[in-house]
């Protein structure tokens, strides 16, 4: 019986995201059933097993890419730091570094575009969505939230607020490539990692179109070129860029998460004396913790995990995903979570689903669009909530499954 809650969990999920739509009469049942039918699809897809030697596939290739790095790094720094006791610093860095690189190698001889595109398509013509909208929603599978967002530039400022609202959902709800290879880094199950982010892009497009469902029926039909710009001049210049901004973003990971940490701590000193007074030796997670549980156990953790993954959830939010799969990694390493909840956990968590997303959204679109600046900032808060919820609902399809 327990198999079944995230019945009511989805439901749940349903039940927010219409309660939350600002114009009922306006919402496409085409499009929340066909993406809720996609999401179920791509979440059965994990326990096929061709689908599921797919997966494993890439996820040894994740492996390998993560051997290759850190064989890099042993060339700069030495093999007594880098094989050493594991250090997020170092091989975190140079992971980011070189899946940049990849990538961008990648895009300049036209591998990964006809994927993003095929991807792009299906969405399209199942969800009778806008070009526009899914373009940047499967390019979000693949690239940064400020990158997806880019590849429809020339159309930005013609977006009506549903596709402006579907994007920043999608953008929120998945994760890059480049940050999928640290949480496999941290020990988190690559195949799981994949399909989660995969599905949480039709998942969180559905949620988008019942919250800020599309009014103007002429945009569906808007056309879009479904094409990526290559910037690089050759394969050596590719790599060279490619190097020189996973420099850059590796950086601003290992900041991020120090500034992240650090802050936490900070006020968890603060709120820990303050109910030390009162008798309790309590952090802020352990607060919001509370609240979180009931809704982790809808979408199918046992109640006996669903304290700790609460606890995750509310990091995942408050601070963001890399701290939260930290705090995942050393429950699993320690065993303190049943295989289930290891395995609804990593899914639910898979996505830039904090509050600094927000201001990485609002600020990146506001930059292309700022006369849509206002329309944009009413959305941030509720797009984070939309997010959330797809996330859970990819969550909550493979804890049924499973």
């Amino acid at each position: 019986m327990d198999k079944y809650i995230g019945v009511l969990g989805i439901a749940t999920i349903f039940g927010v995201a219409y309660l939350m739509s600002d114009d009922r009469k306006s919402i496409s049942w085409r499009a929340v059933i066909s993406g809720t039918l996609l999401t179920f699809v791509i979440a059965l897809a994990v326990r096929l097993p061709w689908f599921t030697y797919a997966f494993e596939t890439m996820g040894w290739g994740i492996d390998k890419i993560l051997e290759s790095s850190k064989k890099g790094a042993e060339a700069v720094l030495g093999n007594d730091l880098v094989y050493g006791k594991w250090i997020f610093a170092v091989q975190v860095y140079f992971a980011i570094v070189f899946v940049n690189i990849l990538t961008t190698i990648g895009f300049h001889l036209k591998l990964i575009q006809p994927v993003v595109k095929a991807f792009a398509w299906c969405m399209q013509r199942t969800m009778g969505i806008s070009g526009a909208e899914a373009f940047s929603s499967s390019a979000s599978v693949f690239l940064g939230q400020v990158e997806s967002q880019l590849v429809v530039r020339p159309y930005l400022s013609r977006l009506t607020n549903s596709e402006l609202f579907a994007m920043m959902t999608t953008n929120m709800s998945t994760i890059a490539g480049t940050v999928l290879v640290v949480y496999v880094s941290m020990g988190m199950n690559a195949a799981l990692l994949i399909a989660a982010s995969i599905m949480t892009a039709p998942a969180g497009l559905t949620l988008a179109k019942i919250i800020c469902p599309e009014k103007d029926k002429e945009a569906i039909n808007r056309q879009v070129k479904m094409e990526v710009e290559d910037p690089y001049l050759s394969v050596f210049d590719a790599f060279l860029q490619g190097a020189t901004e996973g420099a850059k973003l590796g950086g601003v990971v290992i900041i991020m998460v120090f500034g992240a940490v650090a802050m936490v701590a900070f006020l968890n000193t603060i709120f820990g004396g303050i109910t030390g007074m009162l008798g309790y030796n309590l952090q802020l997670q352990d607060v919001l913790a509370y609240p979180f549980a009931p809704a982790m156990w809808l979408i199918g953790v046992p109640w006996v995990d669903c304290l700790e993954v609460g606890r995750e959830m509310a990091t995942r939010i408050l601070v963001n995903e890399f701290v939260a799969y930290l705090d995942l990694a050393k429950q699993i390493s320690a065993g303190s979570l049943t295989p289930k909840g290891q395995m609804v956990a990593t899914i639910a968590l898979c996505g830039f689903c904090n509050f600094s997303s927000i201001a990485i959204n609002v600020g990146g679109l506001a930059m292309l669009i700022p006369e849509r600046r206002a329309d944009l900032l009413k959305m941030g808060m509720r797009a984070l909530i939309a997010a959330n919820l797809a996330t859970w609902l990819g969550a909550a399809l493979v804890g049924i499954l499973y």
